[in-house]
């Protein structure tokens, strides 16, 4: 019998669908931050979309990397950062 392989982040069991289904977290979340980019550019300068864009990759990233069981979070937050 197989093992069903790990997350590190909550240490569960993961399915395939599970991954699936978090792996399209971060299109949606692209899309979702061009679209607030494209609405609101024209009111700030192009440096603070950059810091925004770095702020959201580093909390997606170091979410990750900490092990903290808020993955979906953690991949909303790095899909929007490369938005």
């Amino acid at each position: 019998m197989p093992i069903a392989p790990r997350c590190r982040a909550n240490s569960a069991p993961t399915t395939l669908g599970a991954a699936v289904g978090l792996g399209a977290l971060v299109g949606p979340s692209q899309a979702g931050a061009r679209t607030v980019d494209m609405a609101i550019a024209r009111y700030h300068h192009r440096i603070w979309t950059k810091l925004a864009s770095v702020t959201f990759v580093t909390i997606g990233v170091a979410t990750l990397w900490t092990g903290l069981p808020v993955l979906p979070a953690a991949l909303i937050f790095y899909g929007a950062g490369f938005g």
